[in-house]
C-alpha cells in the first residue's frame, strides 16, 4: 500500500488552501503521471492533488520520488516504476 503523507496544504497550481491536513497520512488510490507532473487521487477524497505536496512512504520506509522531467531520466523512470509496483 502507498501512502501519501502530506507536506503542504496549499495547491501549487492555483495558491489556494486545500481540504488536506498537513503531517496526516492518506491512502493513495491512484498516480498519474504526465510528462512534467503528477496527480494523486486518494482515498476518500473526490479531487486530485498534485505529487509535490507529499512524501511518499511503502511498509513503512519513505520511497525517494523525483517529480517531472530533468536530465536524469533514468533515475526518473526507476522511482515511476517504486511508485507503481507499490499500488500494486
Amino acid at each position: 500500500m502507498l501512502i501519501a503523507k502530506c507536506k503542504k496544504n496549499i495547491d501549487p497550481w492555483g495558491d489556494k488552501e486545500t481540504d488536506l491536513v498537513i503531517d496526516r497520512e492518506y491512502v493513495v488510490e491512484r498516480v498519474d503521471m504526465g510528462q512534467s507532473y503528477t496527480t494523486l487521487k486518494l482515498l476518500g477524497k473526490e479531487f486530485y492533488y498534485n505529487s509535490v505536496m507529499f512524501d511518499f512512504y511503502e511498509d513503512g520506509k519513505e520511497i525517494e520520488t523525483i517529480i517531472g522531467c530533468d536530465e536524469d531520466m533514468e533515475q526518473n523512470v526507476v522511482n515511476k516504476i517504486a511508485i507503481k509496483d507499490a499500488l500494486s
